[in-house]
């Protein structure tokens, strides 16, 4: 079996200039007809791109992911329809937003509704296999075996780092995988899904990775390690500054680093074991991570901003789709499952509230065009529409989830109304919808259009129906 290096040097050196839609690596002779002996999906839990990428220090974080992306159809501009686990991730299995598949909030994976990717597979003789570090409950729908690694386990836990469960629910995932990838006959088709838990909150300093990024001592007193401190500045409890908000990335980038080189060995395996080139892999993730950005808020549960549901996906599929593509057009989880089906060469998922299959527009050079929705919740939903992105939240300001929930009177603070335009603004800082109100006003309906177009809030949650109240008043159908 190669070494995780040998591995990460192999695709690397598969990269090419990949610019929009150019062919760089792969033939002119990609279909994805035939079907697909090998299906990978691996997701990664609270990735944000800026970080993953260097964040603003030129670091080189994610080699192996990187690598990926350059000799795959990358999509930079992948949107969660909510910046949340259990939420995203059903949307990614099962093609459909929250609304359809019911789970609105990390407490509701058993609320699960519809097909999943396992589900579709299984029917189709695969073998499905399904690994999760987080939200593992989601392994019940479709999946032929099933690991979840949500414990603290000693045992599998490096010498110095025996206080990072979460380093060692991502290392028996993989050991468990390698060892079952082994016993696969050769002749066997498999849909595999994998979801990594690092990295995510509480964070801590991972050797050697912190001290490549953060050679010189941290004299702060920020604890990352503790979720409660980080409240505190959220909460404008505990002053903030440079020099904090270097180190939070230092540690959050670290963690990335540990992550990539968990996704390695994967692909390691996966090499190993003959089905790395002519599977389909991709690699995405759930969501991202504030880091401060706005409202000094550090998670995600609570932001509707693309520093939370602005993630990417990369799907590697040789001789069915080109390779080395940068597809610079948004689309959204929803539209994974459909197009993973139709890569394997299957059916896939169809109908109003589904996703959107890409294959037909990256065969043919177009940028994918459909709006994009997501939602915070039930009380916030939005669009975006090319470089345009609109947030609607009636009540302006939004309580249910930490820290506000647990603050008497403390709300994340929004206007009832948000417009940017990412292309110029892609921090989100310059609200724009006073300014532009023909662009405010289209997007405004479509937003509503869409809220209205099936239930929206199902009957045992009637009590939250702001947002369904504020269209009809004022897109009234």
């Amino acid at each position: 079996m190669p070494t995780l290096k040998t591995t990460a040097l192999a695709l690397a050196a598969l990269i090419s200039a990949g610019c929009r839609f150019k062919r760089e690596t792969g033939t002119d002779d990609t279909s994805p007809a035939e079907s697909a002996r090998t299906v990978v999906i691996i997701t990664v839990d609270t990735i944000r791109p800026r970080v993953l990428h260097g964040a603003d220090q030129g670091w080189d974080v994610a080699p192996t992911v990187t690598a990926f992306q350059q000799d795959a159809v990358w999509f930079p501009q992948t949107y969660s329809p909510r910046g949340m686990t259990a939420v995203a991730l059903s949307s990614m299995l099962t093609g459909t937003y929250p609304r359809t598949h019911l789970v609105r909030t990390n407490e509701e994976p058993e609320l699960l509704t519809g097909l999943t990717l396992a589900d579709r597979f299984h029917d189709l003789g695969y073998l499905t296999l399904g690994y999760a570090a987080n939200q593992g409950k989601l392994l019940d729908f479709g999946f032929d075996e099933a690991t979840v690694a949500n414990q603290r386990d000693p045992d599998t836990l490096p010498e110095d780092q025996d206080e990072i469960g979460q380093v060692a629910n991502d290392q028996l995932l993989l050991d468990t995988f390698t060892a079952r990838l082994a016993e696969v006959p050769e002749g066997e088709k498999i849909f595999v899904w994998v979801h990594l838990n690092l990295p995510h909150s509480p964070y801590y300093e991972l050797t050697p990775w912190f001290e490549q990024f953060h050679p010189e001592p941290y004299q702060g007193t920020l604890d990352t390690t503790d979720d409660a401190n980080l409240n505190l500045v959220t909460m404008g409890a505990r002053p903030f500054d440079e020099a904090d908000q270097l180190y939070l990335e230092a540690v959050y980038a670290g963690e990335i680093r540990v992550a990539d080189d968990t996704i390695a060995a994967f692909l390691a395996a996966l090499d190993g074991a003959g089905r790395l080139e002519d599977g389909i892999v991709v690699v995405g993730a759930d969501h991202g991570e504030e880091l401060g950005d706005h409202n000094t808020y550090f998670f995600h549960g609570c932001s509707p901003y693309n520093s939370v549901l602005n993630v990417e996906y990369a799907f590697r599929a040789p001789g069915r789709w080109p390779q080395g593509v940068t597809v610079d057009a948004p689309i959204s989880l929803v539209d994974i499952a459909p197009t993973v089906l139709e890569l394997a060469g299957a059916e896939p998922m169809a109908g109003e509230l589904f996703g959107h299959s890409v294959v037909a527009e990256v065969q043919d050079g177009v940028a994918p065009s459909h709006d994009i929705f997501f939602e915070r919740g039930v009380q916030t939903a939005g669009i975006v529409r090319g470089d345009w992105k609109y947030i609607l939240t009636p009540e302006g300001e939004f309580d249910l989830c930490t820290p506000y929930s647990t603050a008497e009177g403390a709300a994340y603070p929004a206007e009832v109304e948000e417009l940017y335009h990412l292309s110029v603004d892609p921090d989100e800082a310059d609200d724009l919808a006073a300014q532009e109100e023909t662009e405010r006003a289209s997007l405004s309906q479509a937003t509503c259009a869409w809220v209205q177009s099936a239930e929206w809030v199902p009957s045992y949650m009637v009590e939250s129906n702001a947002l369904l109240t504020w269209c009809t008043e004022n897109w009234p159908e």
